[in-house]
This record gives C-alpha cells, sequence and structure tokens, in this order.
C-alpha cells in the first residue's frame, strides 16, 4: 500500500503547529459595493375594512400609556359628609317667646263642638210629663232651655249699613229660646231678595230656594213632615209679585207655618226699584 493520503483524508498537522490565515491586513471578500445583503421581506399591514377600529398597543400590565397611574388621596368613607364651618348661635329671643318649628303647619283652631255646651247657671230645665218622655228618637230626658247664642251662626251678616233686616234677626234670634224646645226641629225657608239671606245667619236647617216659591216648598215639608216648626221668610217683592198665587194658596189651604214678609216698599236688592207696596206717587231710583 502507498503511503499517500486518498481525496477524502487530510494530512495531518503537527502538534503545536496552527493553520495558516490570511495575510494580516486583509479582509475576507463581501459583497461587491452598492449591493445590500437580501434580507427578510417587509409584511404590509392587512387592509382596513371601513368601521373597523385598530387595536390599541398594549404595555406591560399594569403600567397605562403615557405613563403609570397616580393614585387618589384616599376620601372619607361613604355615607359621612365632610363636616363644614361652625354655625353661628341664633341670639335668644325675648323671655316667655315660643321657639318657631320649622316645616311644620300651624294648629288649627279647635273645631265646634258637636254637642251642646253645659247648662248654664241658673237655667230652668224643661221637664218630661208625666206620661212618658215626648215622641221622637229615644228618650232625651230633660234639656237645658235654649239661649239666642244657639241660634247665631257663624256667617258674616251682609245687608246694607242701617237696613231694618238686623234688627228682625236680632228679635228672632231673641223669641225663638221661649218658642221652641229644639232647634232642630225649626227650618226657615226663603225666596230671592234681602230678606231671604235670613237662613243663612240661622243656626237652624234651611232652604234658600227659587224666586217667590217659598210657600210651595214649605207647604210640601209641613204635609210630610208636620212635627217641624217651618218659617217663610220673604219680602213684598218675593211674596206679593212673582210669587204672589203661591202665597194666596197658602193662606188658603191654613197651612200651619209662619210666614215673616219683610215689607221694605221698594226693590231692595235690586236697587231700589217700586214694588207692590211702594206708597203711591213714590219716586224710586
Amino acid at each position: 500500500m502507498s503511503d499517500e493520503p486518498t481525496p477524502n483524508e487530510q494530512p495531518e498537522q503537527p502538534k503545536g503547529v496552527k493553520p495558516a490565515g490570511p495575510p494580516k491586513g486583509t479582509q475576507p471578500a463581501g459583497p461587491p459595493k452598492g449591493t445590500k445583503p437580501a434580507g427578510t421581506p417587509k409584511a404590509k399591514p392587512a387592509a382596513l375594512t371601513p368601521g373597523a377600529r385598530t387595536a390599541k398597543p398594549t404595555g406591560p400590565q399594569g403600567v397605562r400609556a403615557g405613563g403609570p397611574r397616580t393614585s387618589k388621596p384616599a376620601g372619607p368613607p361613604k355615607g359621612t359628609k365632610p363636616a363644614g364651618p361652625p354655625t353661628a348661635a341664633k341670639p335668644a329671643g325675648p323671655p316667655g317667646a315660643k321657639p318657631k318649628v320649622h316645616g311644620s303647619k300651624p294648629a288649627k283652631p279647635p273645631a265646634r263642638p258637636g254637642t251642646r255646651p253645659a247648662k248654664p247657671p241658673a237655667a230652668r230645665v224643661v221637664g218630661i210629663p208625666a206620661e212618658g218622655p215626648p215622641s221622637g228618637d229615644g228618650d232625651l230626658g230633660a234639656l237645658p232651655v235654649l239661649s239666642r247664642q244657639d241660634f247665631v251662626s257663624g256667617s258674616d251678616v251682609r245687608w246694607c249699613p242701617g237696613c231694618g233686616d238686623y234688627a228682625v234677626l236680632a228679635a228672632v234670634q231673641r223669641v225663638l229660646p221661649e218658642l221652641v224646645e229644639k232647634k232642630e226641629d225649626t227650618v226657615f225657608i226663603s225666596g230671592i231678595g234681602c230678606s231671604s239671606r235670613f237662613p243663612y245667619y240661622m243656626d237652624t236647617y234651611g232652604f234658600h230656594t227659587i224666586h217667590g216659591r217659598a210657600p210651595t216648598v214649605a207647604t210640601g215639608l209641613k204635609a210630610s213632615r208636620p212635627a217641624l216648626d217651618v218659617w217663610i221668610i220673604t219680602g213684598d217683592g218675593d211674596a206679593l209679585s212673582i210669587g204672589g198665587n203661591h202665597f194666596l194658596h197658602a193662606l188658603r189651604r191654613n197651612v200651619n207655618i209662619t210666614i215673616l214678609l219683610f215689607n221694605n216698599q221698594v226693590y231692595g236688592l235690586t236697587k231700589g226699584q217700586y214694588s207692590p207696596t211702594s206708597p203711591l206717587g213714590q219716586v224710586t231710583g
């Protein structure tokens, strides 16, 4: 066998000897000048569809773009209000003054009692007859005598100053306590005119009816409730003009009613026209 190396075998280098490299000062040959090395092709961004939103760049967890988050200063706990400046104390009122309570409504005046007031001193008591209590709803026992004040209502009396209707009203209120035992059984019925305001001023039952027809209503009430004490309040124009026929029929039937006719001899409510009772030749408004 020959000692020559084969094409696939490399000759052994003696130990301690480095292989020869390129001469000093020389660089390995690179690509020609003016040419750039081929790199990886750049990827083009995908085309956006209309209305699509671009994703925001994400950073490290817990870090917001533009800088780290700043913590808010701790406030008062929920449900508590911060203390405000101390309020100045209000000066005390005069001695004996009642403190004002804001938000409360003023107290209403006491309601009118529904029962009859206590018997006044030295009042006369109407006794029960020997045959038993009076007919009606239950045994009422002894009743105190009524006074004028029991027939005065709370309505303001609206007649002209100096009118004689005031005197008639005062006289009726004074005499009724001697005529009736129970004001609940007393009814005043009127028509139209100055005198027909009378039922409003009496603390009893009453009707304010239409012009001239008070006798008709009173006749019907007396026929259906004969135990009632029925009064008719009318004037010279109401009873003797438009209500003349009703007035005459009440007299003809002789119904047990009381007619109180205010004869002013003039139409007072309509400011002074002559009435059926005006004197002959009287000059009116």
